[in-house]
């Protein structure tokens, strides 16, 4: 009988501190959802302390770390995150986009292809490995990732411009003024993307073409296209 009570005593406490820890981890949501990282980050700690083996909570309070800056510090907790559960992509990925920001390029690209490995629909995890590709130089290669993002979700305005700030980098101009007259579509009030594609009609013998999206640019209030009204659009 005392043997029995035992176990029920213990049934209990994991429970309780089971669902402590839960309710932590609850709360470091709402907090990061409200962009309060710092916050979302004691909970988070909080609820690790309580219980250590949820994978879960350790790439949420990475994720947390890499908003508020810390990226060697959420790369570590990504890392535990991946130990627990070695077939989470949101951990690989979410350890990749550190890695970005700590230069390591190569381990990012590694793990976005992991994550690219465990969810082949992972639309972010092929873009952001094309940024790491592109930084390293490899502009054809980030090409086809951008590609394959786009395949997956093809109202996200920013595969667009990826992609076409790499195929100007291989001089592929007209697909790029293609590509950034997609991001225009998708996200009219970009001035940038009015820039580019100005640079790139300029590229193609199309001047008038360029001073008009220069022009279009300034109107959304764009300092560089300013700039490049006064030097080629006289």
């Amino acid at each position: 009988m005392k043997y029995l009570l035992t176990l029920v005593s213990i049934a209990i406490n994991i429970n309780f501190y089971a669902q402590t820890a839960n309710s932590y981890y609850e709360s470091g949501n709402i907090k990061y959802n409200l962009k309060d990282y710092k916050g979302a980050i004691v909970d988070f700690s909080k609820s690790i302390e309580l219980d250590p083996t949820n994978a879960k909570v350790y790439y949420s309070r990475g994720y947390s770390e890499y908003l508020s800056g810390d990226f060697k510090t959420s790369s570590q907790d990504n890392t535990k995150a991946i130990e627990l559960n070695p077939n989470d992509e949101m951990a690989y990925y979410n350890r990749g986009v550190s890695e970005y920001e700590l230069l390591d390029y190569k381990s990012a690209i590694s793990d976005y292809t992991k994550a690219i490995e465990l969810n082949p629909k992972y639309a972010k995890a092929f873009t952001k490995r094309g940024n790491s590709k592109a930084t390293l130089g490899d502009y054809k290669e980030a090409i086809l990732d951008y590609n394959r993002a786009i395949e997956l979700n093809s109202s996200d305005a920013s595969y667009y411009y990826n992609r076409g700030d790499a195929e100007a980098k291989v001089e592929d101009y007209k697909s790029a003024e293609l590509d950034y007259s997609r991001v225009i579509e998708l996200t009219p009030k970009d001035g940038s993307a009015y820039v580019n594609r100005g640079l790139c009609k300029d590229k193609l013998t199309n001047k008038k073409g360029a001073c008009t999206d220069r022009l279009k640019s300034a109107d959304l209030g764009n300092m560089d296209a300013r700039d490049l009204i006064t030097k080629f659009c006289k």
